[in-house]
C-alpha cells in the first residue's frame, strides 16, 4: 500500500497518513476518503499530518482533489500539517486559499515531524478552555 495511516496518540488526535512513491490518483483519493473515514468516528477535534516527503504526488491528482476535499472536509479537522510539500504542492494549496477555502483555512506547510508536533501543540493550546 502507497500510503499509510495511524493515531500518533492514545487519544486519536493526532492523524499521521505518510504516502510512498509511486502513488496513484485513485490511491491518493482512496486515501482521503480513509482519513475522513477516520476522522468522522471520533467526536473531538483531529489534528493531520500529511506526510509526503518520501512520495511525489501525481499532479493531475493534486488539482483534481481540490473539490474531492472541500466536499467532504470534516468539521473536527482543526489543522493539517503537510511536510514535504514540493514548490508546485504550495503554489496549489496557495491558490487552494480561494477555491476550497474550507480545506485549506487552516494548513501549515513544514518539514519536519518535530514542527509539526510543535504546531499542532500550539493549535491544541488554543482550542483549550482559557
Amino acid at each position: 500500500m502507497p500510503y499509510q495511516m495511524n493515531w500518533m496518540d492514545e487519544d486519536k488526535t493526532i492523524l499521521c497518513h505518510t504516502y510512498q512513491s509511486p502513488v496513484t490518483a485513485d490511491e491518493v483519493h482512496a486515501a482521503v476518503d480513509t482519513n475522513y473515514a477516520i476522522q468522522n468516528a471520533v467526536n473531538h477535534a483531529v489534528y493531520v499530518i500529511s506526510d509526503l516527503r518520501h512520495s511525489k504526488l501525481p499532479l493531475m491528482t493534486l488539482s483534481a482533489l481540490a473539490s474531492h476535499l472541500e466536499s467532504k472536509t470534516p468539521p473536527n479537522q482543526h489543522v493539517v500539517v503537510v511536510l514535504g510539500a514540493d514548490a508546485f504542492m504550495k503554489i496549489l494549496i496557495g491558490i487552494g486559499k480561494s477555491i476550497a477555502p474550507r480545506t485549506t483555512r487552516n494548513v501549515e506547510l513544514l518539514d519536519t515531524m518535530e514542527a509539526a508536533l510543535s504546531v499542532i501543540a500550539r493549535y491544541k493550546a488554543d482550542a483549550a478552555p482559557h
